[in-house]
């Protein structure tokens, strides 16, 4: 990046913090707002104000997601619940800003957005802690090596080929389930088995760890009464996720539903990942 710049980052969790220290390290100016959880001792200002971070700054980093509840900013290191409003759309008039509000589409005709989760790099990129975090909590939870476990894949896209590739290192025997044939096709060229959504209810009970990424409910009652019963299921789908809690709570069927596992785990590399992409387009839009 350009040196001496003004980043303003409002809101988001340690992969801000990780990206804010990057920044700054190229000789810029950082001001962060929606971090007040922590202990003031980085070498940037982490200011109370959000109006004053924007003043303060070029150009303007959201979250990521930029919201939760589609009312606040994404805030999960600050005390103090911030509505992302329209007040806050006034003060970003000609800033340059890195995001993308979806569920503010009305402002975004006036201020022009650079959406750096987008670019297929980002996005493939990003998959990687993702998947590899999945692992993590798999290995975890069965306190256990994977090899020769059977596991299944529900959806085969961007997550889903980066767990296959991963697995597969473990010794592990890998099924992918989808609805779309293209996905299927990536599955069988991975050399993972095969199998129809629509007959996931005749095999599920071959496996003892299953990673979902389709964000449907898949799982249902019908569907988990057919798992083993020491399976554990990994949803790392975006909400609602794909599992039907309710009926797994009663059929004692462990799972997790895990989100923003790359700033949870691995924020340093998240955050690498984020610069990147933000790089990337100051350079090719020459802002």
């Amino acid at each position: 990046m350009v040196t001496k710049r003004k980043f303003g980052i409002i809101g988001g969790d340690f992969r801000q913090i990780h990206l804010a220290e990057k920044i700054f390290r190229n000789n810029n100016e950082v001001f962060l707002f929606g971090f007040d959880k922590l202990n003031n001792d980085l070498p940037f200002p982490v200011l109370d104000n959000i109006y004053e971070v924007i003043e303060k700054s070029e150009y303007i980093i959201l979250p990521l997601p930029e919201t939760r509840d589609g009312i606040h900013l994404n805030c999960p290191l600050s005390s103090i619940g911030t509505e992302f409003n329209q007040k806050i759309f006034n003060f970003l008039k000609e800033k340059v800003v890195f995001g993308n509000p979806k569920k503010f589409t009305e402002c975004t005709e006036k201020i022009k957005f650079y959406d750096y989760a987008k670019a297929e790099e980002f996005q493939i990129m990003n998959a990687v802690p993702t998947a590899e975090g999945a692992i993590k909590i798999a290995m975890d939870e069965k306190s256990e090596t994977l090899l020769g476990k059977n596991c299944l894949i529900t959806g085969f896209g961007r997550i889903g080929k980066i767990l296959a590739n991963r697995l597969s290192a473990f010794g592990v025997d890998i099924a992918a389930a989808s609805r779309n044939s293209d996905e299927l096709a990536w599955a069988k060229a991975l050399g993972c088995k095969c199998l129809h959504l629509k007959n996931l209810a005749h095999e599920i009970n071959d496996y003892h760890i299953i990673f979902n990424t389709i964000p449907s409910v898949i799982f249902t009652k019908d569907i988990l009464s057919k798992c083993q019963k020491n399976v554990f299921i990994i949803d790392i789908a975006s909400n609602p996720g794909g599992i039907d809690k309710n009926a797994a709570e009663k059929l004692k069927i462990k799972y997790v539903h895990v989100l923003g596992i790359p700033g949870k785990m691995f924020a340093r590399s998240a955050a690498k990942i984020i610069y990147n992409s933000i790089q990337k387009i100051i350079e090719e839009e020459n802002l």
